[in-house]
């Protein structure tokens, strides 16, 4: 089995470092399974020398080759001897979905995902999503859980994520969190994010493979961190792309919404989603970016207000 994870990147190298590491230790070549990471840059300042500290740093931890044979825009091509392949482009985008796209054409995984500068994996999380995706019955779509940090990698929510609702995702937010959610190439509509929306495509995306029927399961396990940075693609507070999607579907009825949010918050009820969680994780940490920091706690399920975010009940 071959994963290939897109990351989209622009600034935020603090950040990226982090997301590289959480990749680049998963045990994969003791399980027989190969990861190839694809980070499209948009052109961020030092992004050359962010390619060659990346490649000194993991031929230092795992060894390794420099591969010579590179494409146009790629800065770094360098595989590990555990099964970890880190490829670096530098190319103009027309956003960070078009990003992902850019990177998805790349990708000669079967099952791929995409994970954000200021997200990464847990411990042992690709070895988790494999076991899923070899059993008989395989879903189309996995989704997880994600824990919430504020800036300083401290734990303030736990997303227990259900399977979304297709009328819910219309009509008021998309429940899952795209760090925690793996999928098969082939299931992926072309192109596979409409690069025209800037924040929505991701509800968009969902919208598609709940339409089309994908096999969708949510695992109940935890295998992602997401970080509030302050500069949060979903921070933005005036979501009027949402509105224009809804124009432009016509159906649910706006009416709706009351009673759909109502029915989307007795499900998370009963799928324990407001509980408080034992957290016992070990995260990559800007004091600590080449050795994971272990972090303990009880968090709850709650959408931590104080970020500033909106609540997506």
């Amino acid at each position: 089995m071959k994963f290939s994870i897109i990351t989209p990147s622009f600034g935020q190298l603090d950040w990226l470092r982090l997301c590289v590491a959480s990749i680049a230790d998963q045990p994969l070549s003791s399980l027989g399974f190969d990861v190839e990471h694809i980070i499209q840059d948009g052109g961020s300042l030092g992004i050359e020398e962010f390619a060659r500290e990346m490649g000194t740093i993991l031929n230092e931890q795992y060894g390794g080759d420099w591969l010579s044979n590179l494409q146009t825009f790629e800065l770094l091509n360098f595989r590990t001897s555990s099964g970890y392949r880190l490829r670096i482009f530098r190319e103009p985008d027309a956003g960070m979905y078009d990003a992902i796209n850019k990177g998805l054409a790349r990708a000669t995984g079967e099952i791929c995902a995409w994970l954000n500068s200021d997200e990464q994996y847990l411990e042992g999380t690709l070895a988790k999503v494999a076991k899923f995706f070899l059993q008989n019955n395989p879903p189309d779509v996995l989704l997880g859980d994600a824990l919430l940090t504020d800036g300083e990698h401290r734990p303030v929510c736990y997303r227990r994520i259900m399977v979304p609702s297709r009328w819910h995702t219309r009509l008021d937010h998309l429940h899952s969190l795209s760090c925690a959610m793996f999928f098969r190439k082939s299931a992926l509509p072309s192109p596979p994010l409409d690069p025209r929306w800037k924040v929505i495509s991701d509800a968009v995306l969902m919208d598609y493979f709940l339409h089309s029927k994908k096999k969708i399961v949510a695992c109940g396990q935890l295998l992602a961190a997401y970080s509030f940075t302050g500069k949060n693609l979903s921070a933005n507070p005036t979501n009027r792309e949402h509105a224009v999607w809804m124009q432009e579907m016509k159906w649910p009825p706006l009416w709706l919404r009351a009673f759909v949010v109502m029915n989307n918050r007795i499900r998370r009820l009963a799928h324990g989603a407001y509980a408080f969680f034992i957290i016992h994780e070990g995260l990559f940490t800007r004091e600590s970016p080449a050795l994971r920091k272990h972090i303990h706690g009880s968090v709850s399920g709650k959408w931590p207000k104080e970020t500033g975010f909106r609540d997506p009940l």
